[in-house]
């Protein structure tokens, strides 16, 4: 239950990973092989902001099986009857 951020905060992560993700699409580095950097992990433990957080997320996970939302429906569906 901690509490929300601030905006300016926010901002402010939203900004760093702007700048991140910026500076790696110019390095031609894809965030996987990224993510288990120091830099990336101070970032993460400060906070995604919500805007990015799905994303980021969903890159960190991977989605190595390749379930797509109709996959999901349908397993999820069939494990609830």
């Amino acid at each position: 239950n901690l509490p929300a951020k601030s905006v300016e905060e926010a901002l402010r992560h939203r900004q760093e990973y702007d700048e991140m993700v910026a500076e790696a699409k110019k390095r031609g580095i894809k965030f996987n092989s990224r993510r288990s950097t120091r830099r990336v992990r101070e970032l993460w433990w400060q906070g995604l902001p919500p805007s990015v957080r799905g994303k980021v997320w969903s890159l960190a996970v991977g989605n190595e099986l390749n379930i797509t939302p109709g996959l999901y429906s349908i397993f999820s569906y069939s494990h609830t009857c």
